[in-house]
């Protein structure tokens, strides 16, 4: 029996013991996002590595509006993915901070010294961000098109003296053409 036939009033089919029942929570921290092209030859490993927050990247269409004679109708309109912001942790052997740099500097060459503009070709990358079921049996995965920084890399971390157990994190807001399902979620 499942919870949504009404049979259950408790809690006992959640994180079962040996029922055969498997609702499972997803963790929250059971999580990466993996670059699976990296423009300009930046770190992948680096980038994923250092990975602190990450939102689950979420689509959404416009409502488009036709007026008729006396009424209006409301249809689909364009699809935008959501604005895409990571935390990342600056670590100095991997030089964190210097990889962001590398691939802004693709999307603003010279950065602002030239007034280019990089080509969507040479700045964009597809990102793969995978949830993993606690025993790492099942997978859930997003794939994420047209992935590029549309901001400087920006250290949110305060320089002090006062406390030597702060790390220092680094903020990057992505833009992102299309999140698609993938393993584990459609279908």
């Amino acid at each position: 029996m499942t919870q949504a036939t009404g049979q259950y009033y408790n809690a006992d089919f959640i994180a079962a013991s040996g029922q055969g029942i498997t609702y499972e929570p997803q963790r929250t921290h059971m999580w990466k996002l993996t670059l699976l092209t990296a423009p300009g030859g930046i770190s992948k490993s680096a980038f994923e590595i250092s990975m602190l927050t990450c939102p689950i990247p979420a689509g959404e269409n416009g409502i488009e509006t036709i007026n008729y004679g006396n009424e209006v109708r409301y249809v689909p309109g364009r699809y935008k993915v959501t604005a895409f912001d990571i935390s990342l942790t600056e670590y100095v052997g991997l030089n964190t901070l210097a990889q962001l740099w590398k691939w802004r500097s693709l999307v603003y060459p010279g950065l602002g010294t030239t007034g280019a503009i990089g080509l969507a070709s040479a700045v964009k990358a597809t990102g793969l961000l995978t949830l993993d079921a606690p025993d790492l049996s099942i997978k859930r995965q997003f794939l994420l098109q047209g992935l590029w920084p549309t901001k400087d890399p920006v250290p949110n971390s305060v320089l002090t003296y006062a406390d030597s157990t702060e790390t220092m994190k680094v903020q990057m807001h992505f833009s992102i053409d299309k999140v698609l399902p993938h393993t584990g979620i459609a279908g």
